[in-house]
């Protein structure tokens, strides 16, 4: 979008055009200032019934006309019993569809949503919702606007809504306490996002450039760097100076010592059988078996085998 001062619109979304889950793209109709405008962006999530104010740009498409491409999307629950019962209606929530939404409306009025976060016990009043059923549409609201509260928390940050959506794949609703506990979960498996974002949190929340959090991260990320490259093994002091490297500060007066402790031996072991069985097994833990299969194994190596494929099991339950 081109560098110009933003626009600004909101309103109520009247309907959802098109959405595109894994990337966020999201196209939509807001009711707002009594005129119907169709905006896109990639914004996330977003349902029937939102208030939403969102900062962009008009632009006309070669295809669809005049719409307002949004760069940000603001979002509040449901305001008025309207917005309310339009929301429940448009089956975001499990279990929930038209009729029932009628029922909710008429049995709790303007306070329904506050109902279904804070005491979903109560959903139960109304005939086929049973307690199992009111937890999940409880679950799947918090959810929902967990996932709204996080793309705003981290787009002061400088982290989009797709990324943001990827974040919250990993941590689930407990995302934003998750990251402003320990910005440096953000350069870890599975985001691997750009230092300079967690950086940018961690100053926020005032904690050290020296903090445990954040060499720890870059121990793991110098590591994965060097796997990557094929390297299966790396000395301590190597990987001390590396990492002093590229948090660009000086390994002398003990600092490269401050580095040792930070990585357990199990998180190295995980991370390097990972980078083994997918640099040369294509992830396929069927072809290192097949590999296996092909060495002269003992007895001892099919026990410890054994053992593997048991605890492996029993953390997958």
């Amino acid at each position: 979008m081109e560098d110009r001062q933003l626009e600004q619109i909101e309103g109520t979304i009247e309907d959802i055009i098109f959405e595109n889950s894994d990337s966020g793209y999201v196209v939509f109709e807001l009711s707002g200032e009594g005129r119907l405008t169709v905006v896109c962006g990639t914004l996330g999530e977003l349902h029937v019934g939102q208030s939403v104010i969102c900062r962009g740009q008009y632009e006309n498409h070669a295809t669809y006309g005049r719409q307002f491409h949004a760069a940000e999307c603001l979002t509040d629950m449901p305001k008025d019993i309207d917005a309310v019962y339009a929301f429940l209606a448009s089956r975001s929530l499990p279990y929930v569809g038209p009729a029932t939404a009628r029922k909710i409306i008429e049995t709790f009025g303007a306070s329904a949503l506050d109902v279904i976060a804070n005491d979903p016990a109560r959903l139960t009043q109304i005939k086929g919702i049973s307690a199992d059923k009111a937890d999940r549409i409880q679950q799947e609201f918090k959810r929902m606007f967990g996932m709204r509260e996080l793309i705003a928390y981290l787009a002061q940050f400088e982290i989009g809504p797709r990324r943001a959506m990827e974040v919250f794949r990993a941590f689930g609703p407990g995302a934003v306490q998750a990251v402003a506990s320990n910005p440096y979960l953000l350069c870890g498996e599975p985001l691997q996002l750009d230092f300079r974002h967690a950086d940018s949190i961690a100053a926020y929340y005032q904690m050290e450039g020296d903090s445990p959090q954040r060499l720890e991260a870059a121990l793991l990320r110098t590591l994965r760097h060097n796997a990557g490259n094929g390297h299966t093994c790396l000395p301590r002091q190597k990987l001390a100076a590396a990492t002093a490297r590229f948090l660009r500060v000086e390994p002398g007066a003990g600092r490269g010592r401050a580095f040792y402790p930070l990585i357990t031996r199990e998180d190295y072991l995980r991370m390097e059988t990972e980078s083994f069985v997918s640099r040369y097994h294509n992830n396929s833990v069927a072809s290192l078996i097949g590999a296996l299969r092909r060495d002269e194994l003992t007895e001892a190596d099919l026990d410890e085998l054994t053992r593997f494929v048991k605890e492996a099991r029993e953390k997958g339950r």
